[in-house]
């Protein structure tokens, strides 16, 4: 993905509440002229790899000495453009391309999640239950929300608007902009770059461009480095966005397309016309069918109000020289009207009020202005009516008085004329520019401002552990955000990277810019201090920054070299020397709770330990796939330092790595992963019986618990980035826990923690009832049955309180259910037993909690292999001979089929059952059942000699049950 972000989202209601939504979004498109010289010439077309991108980046930009996005020219200080969006999209394809040749990858996320799901047939278990916390509004500024590409108005409701972002999907309000709902979250791709809106009867027709136009952003270099936010062509929804469907234009993402335009012939809806980066489609009935008369490459196309058959174009510099065209067939053939040099974009607006005039505003390389022209005679020829060469003529610069050189018109570019008034025309760049007379003289109208739709980028969280629903969030040049009683304030702008909320008190923090400018607050952002000046150097782009969990003044921070302050940043010093052994910068840092000491610190290909606070350092790379993937995250096991969990990038198998000797050796534990790079893992240290582990990637979350397989713990977000999680831990009350996620497109998610529980689902039949087909409930029947259960006593001494109010009349008798882990069958001795509980057996061989429906539920995960035992009071136990497989989130075994640990049961036509007569309960039937028997022979109750549980003591117990089986005994391993 090409990383990009608004700077502001306005919308600026007009006379007749007629509605112009202004954008700004940043990429690196507008800055990929100043170096590219610098690549090496590629035949046929050949892709360029990320390392040859990255290489002509930093040879252009090497003698220029740039500090930050800054650099020295002429006693000034400088902007570097294009220096800081190129380190946003390298930051994010560095860990996805091949780490040996810099390819980039052939595959998406959408497509690896597909399979993914494909693979498990629909059997899933996501108990998560994500909900989105915005932001949804902001001031403006450096502080903004997240990016917009376009708006969608609805032709005879000024309130239902619609508006698509680029990373963030389609989003709908009804009530002109108060509330906001998406509308696309689980579409194969949330980028949208342009929207129809058709009147439906009491719902719309829509019709969307998907992906981000601006999404190759070194769309010039070659194919292949864009990300999952290209195109998969037109889709199309007749319900207002509920539901979507595919048109006849219709991609893969690794076609690498994008869609720069969508719009309907403004006199038959049917006609539709989609400029793309493979040219001009046409589509004549309502998008099954398109033709394709140009393979000219627009960024804007305009009808003629009035007769459509006239229509305008421009072409920006990527795919063409940036021209203006111009049509008389209604987009069949082209004729280039007007040609700029040293240009970047051309956009286009025309009026109604005035059929005959079109405006163009122009950029020029830099991303300047270059001037503002008019037709007036229907695009045959065009004029400069402003030009933006002169002083205080840029409009497309930093400041409000256009006096800056340079902009951001490569990808901060939008013309509006207002279809009431031919002479008043806005402008969108940097800032908003609105003219009255014609486009001759032009004043400045709007900042940035932002406010109704979770659009918002993040690269890194952080959760309050005293200040329950206290977050930070460091957004894409968004600034750091903090959430607090439910209210989102603006603590830091520009781009906000690592943040920290110290653990003790949640007025201490820390925010950090790009490359390792760090901030402390001690008074909740009411002021603030630069802390990381005494740092030599630059840190990575996302910079680690860790606080020490046994000293909260302690914090930690990667640049070239690993640094710490043991006074919250005053005063720094360097603890490595990794500086002959690697030319990276740290990527990610991990300290044990149990012993300071110890650290873990990583860059991109290598991983190093120290056990004594820095002195010395050990490589322990070892057998990590780094010549595969990167390395993206470290977690530490919160009480065993030798355990350490490594998330690793790319689109491949090798997504988290695990060590339990202190790196000795690494284990891919990745069952159960898609293909997908895992960008953090941590763990949740309230469950203190197994480790349970949870993995953000490139399309959704993901649990793991002891030894079994990854799980997806997705449930309800969107098709997304997830950049980092952490929990906030309620020690009172651990259900009230919460795991929490920073998505880069839709914002801050927090959901619930995995229930520690074991659903099981058991069918099981006993001997002494069975009649052949099910079982009889004579128990119940006459009365006999209790509504405790019976295990309370030897040998089982079960004290459990399991108890019915009502006996449903299937019920045949109490059983008492034992779960044990471990590796194999033969290893599931008593001493692996981890719960116990008393069940309700129905009379067609199905085992139930005490309400007499539910599955069986214990609070309890399993570590291993999940085997069952089922112990009844005058049947011969049995256990599961296989481990008990999960589906669908429920533990399920039938035991009809024999599957008892070494043939433990009887077939009774076809049927196993559990073996009747041991009445004593001591694990075999000999005479000492037959003396029990004895003992109790005529009576009637509920008693452990009712072998075929009527009620009844007879002589059917003891020659059809003891005698019969004499001899028999419990397999269940001791």
């Amino acid at each position: 993905m090409i990383i990009k972000i608004i700077y502001y989202f306005k919308i600026i209601k007009m006379k007749k509440t007629i509605l112009i939504l202004l954008l700004v979004a940043v990429s690196i498109v507008g800055f990929a002229q100043l170096w590219k010289d610098n690549l090496p010439v590629k035949p046929n077309n050949e892709e360029f790899t990320f390392f040859e991108i990255q290489n002509a980046f930093n040879e252009y930009w090497k003698p220029y000495n740039v500090d930050n996005g800054y650099y020295n020219k002429n006693g000034q200080k400088t902007k570097a453009r294009g220096w800081k969006q190129f380190k946003r999209w390298e930051w994010f394809w560095e860990t996805r391309v091949d780490p040996v040749t810099g390819e980039f990858p052939k595959t998406t996320a959408w497509k690896e999640f597909e399979k993914y799901k494909s693979a498990l047939d629909g059997a899933t278990d996501d108990q998560a239950n994500w909900i989105n916390l915005g932001p949804y509004e902001s001031p403006g500024g450096y502080v903004g929300l997240g990016r917009i590409n376009c708006i969608g108005f609805h032709p005879n409701d000024n309130n239902t608007i619609y508006a698509g972002s680029p990373s963030g999907g389609l989003w709908k309000t009804a009530d002109g902009g108060n509330s906001w709902i998406p509308l696309t979250d689980y579409n194969p791709v949330l980028g949208v770059s342009d929207i129809i809106v058709l009147p439906n009867g009491s719902t719309e027709t829509i019709y969307i461009a998907t992906g981000d136009r601006d999404v190759g952003s070194m769309s010039g270099l070659g194919g292949g480095q864009e990300h999952d936010n290209n195109s998969v062509g037109v889709l199309k929804s007749v319900d207002g966005g509920i539901t979507w469907q595919t048109t006849g234009l219709s991609f893969t993402q690794d076609m690498n397309l994008r869609i720069n335009r969508l719009l309907v012939h403004p006199n038959n809806s049917g006609i539709l016309y989609a400029a793309t980066s493979n040219g001009l489609y046409i589509s004549y009935d309502a998008g099954n069918n398109w033709t394709h008369p140009t393979s000219t490459i627009f960024s804007d196309v305009e009808f003629k109000p009035g007769n459509p058959q006239i229509m305008y174009a421009s072409s920006r510099k990527f795919y063409f020289p940036s021209n203006i065209y111009r049509s008389a067939d209604g987009g069949l053939t082209w004729t280039s009207i007007k040609q700029f040099t040293n240009c970047i974009r051309v956009e286009l607006a025309v009026t109604s009020d005035d059929p005959s005039r079109v405006y163009a505003v122009v950029a020029e390389l830099a991303g300047d202005l270059k001037g503002i022209y008019r037709s007036n005679n229907s695009g045959l020829t065009f004029s400069k009516v402003f030009d933006g060469s002169l002083p205080t003529h840029n409009l497309l610069g930093w400041n409000c008085h256009g006096a800056t050189p340079a902009g951001q018109g490569g990808y901060d570019l939008a013309i509006a004329s207002d279809p009431n008034n031919a002479d008043i025309v806005f402008i969108g760049g940097i800032s908003t520019w609105k003219s009255n007379d014609g486009g001759n003289s032009w004043d400045i109208s709007n900042f940035w401002e932002g406010s109704g739709i979770a659009t918002s980028q993040m690269y890194r969280l952080s959760v309050s552990a005293t200040y329950q629903g206290m977050v930070n969030a460091g957004l894409q040049d968004n600034g750091t955000k903090s959430l607090q009683d439910n209210a989102w304030f603006d603590v830091f702008p520009g781009d906000g990277m690592e943040t920290i909320i110290d653990y003790t008190e949640s007025n201490t923090q820390y925010t950090c810019q790009p490359s390792g400018s760090l901030y402390r607050t001690t008074n909740n952002w009411v002021t603030h201090d630069f802390i990381a000046g005494p740092v030599s150097g630059r840190g990575a782009w996302v910079t680690p920054v860790v606080l020490d969990p046994s000293d909260h003044n302690t914090i930690y921070m990667g640049y070239d070299e690993l640094w710490k302050s043991d006074n919250q940043g005053n005063s720094w010093i360097q603890i490595s020397n990794f500086g002959n052994d690697t030319t990276e910068k740290l990527k990610s840092i991990a300290i044990s709770n149990t012993n300071s000491d110890i650290i873990y610190c990583a860059s991109l290909m290598k991983l190093y330990k120290t056990t004594d606070g820095g002195q010395n350092w050990q490589n322990i790379t070892g057998t990590l796939p780094v010549g595969q993937s990167y390395i993206t995250y470290l977690t530490i096991k919160n009480n065993d330092p030798n355990t350490v969990w490594v998330a690793m990038g790319e689109y491949n198998e090798f997504g988290v790595y695990e060590t339990v000797d202190g790196g000795a050796t690494w284990t891919n534990i990745s069952d159960g992963l898609p293909y997908l790079p895992v960008m953090c893992i941590i763990q949740n240290r309230q469950n203190t019986s197994v480790n349970e582990l949870y993995a953000g990637t490139d399309r959704g979350i993901y649990v793991r618990t002891g030894a079994s397989n990854w799980e997806l713990f997705s449930n309800g977000l969107p098709n997304v980035v997830v950049s980092e999680l952490e929990i906030y831990y309620d020690y009172v009350n651990s259900e009230n826990s919460k795991l929490y996620a920073a998505t880069f497109g839709r914002g801050l998610w927090v959901s619930g923690l995995l229930e520690s529980r074991t659903e099981l689902s058991l069918t099981v039949n006993l001997e002494g009832p069975f009649n052949g087909t099910s079982m009889e409930s004579e128990l119940v029947y006459f009365d006999f049955m209790p509504f405790l259960q019976p295990y309370n006593i030897s040998p089982w001494f079960y004290n459990g309180n399991e108890t019915m109010e009502f006996m449903p009349a299937d019920i045949v008798d109490w059983v008492l259910i034992e779960l044990r882990d471990a590796a194999n069958a033969s290893s599931a001795v008593a001493s692996t037993a981890i719960a116990r509980k008393a069940a309700l057996l129905h009379s067609n061989g199905l085992v139930t909690a005490d309400d007499g429906v539910s599955n069986l539920v214990f609070d309890n995960t399993v570590n291993e292999n999940l085997f069952v035992v089922i112990y009844h009071r005058n049947h011969l136990g049995i256990m599961s001979s296989q481990p008990v497989i999960k589906t669908n989130g429920v533990y399920t075994y039938n035991f009809n089929g024999g599957q008892a640990y070494n043939s433990g049961m009887k077939n009774i036509g076809g049927t196993f059952v559990m073996i009747g007569g041991d009445t004593n309960s001591d694990g075999s039937v000999n005479s000492t059942d037959k003396s029990e028997w004895n003992n109790s022979a005529g009576a009637s109750n509920y008693l452990p000699t009712d072998c075929n549980l009527n009620g009844q003591i007879d002589n059917h117990d003891k020659n059809d049950f003891i005698l019969q089986n004499t001899g028999a005994g419990s397999f269940v391993p001791e």
